[in-house]
């Protein structure tokens, strides 16, 4: 069994398990196949980005004059927040 919130069982294509009527749902999957490509898919895309970011750190850093600290932390928040904004859709 699977615990997701209710939003996730259109995206995924799920069905009501056998606790529907309690106040946490469980969801089995129907195509677990097209889940994983999905989350593959959306892993692959975060890291694809974060590559694009990582070949354009050097030029950040010569246009905005950033030090070592604040290129890291340019990398850390943008990857973080862009896979957070693309898992929760």
């Amino acid at each position: 069994m699977l615990f997701l919130p209710i939003e996730f069982s259109l995206l995924l294509n799920l069905r009501l398990g056998p606790n529907y009527g309690c106040s946490t749902r469980v969801f089995t999957l129907q195509h677990p196949r097209l889940a994983l490509i999905a989350l593959s898919l959306g892993m692959f895309m975060v890291l694809l980005d974060s590559t694009i970011l990582n070949i354009a750190l050097p030029t950040i850093e010569h246009e905005l004059h950033g030090s070592l600290e604040s290129l890291q932390w340019i990398a850390n928040s943008y990857t973080l927040i862009y896979a957070s904004l693309l898992l929760t859709g």
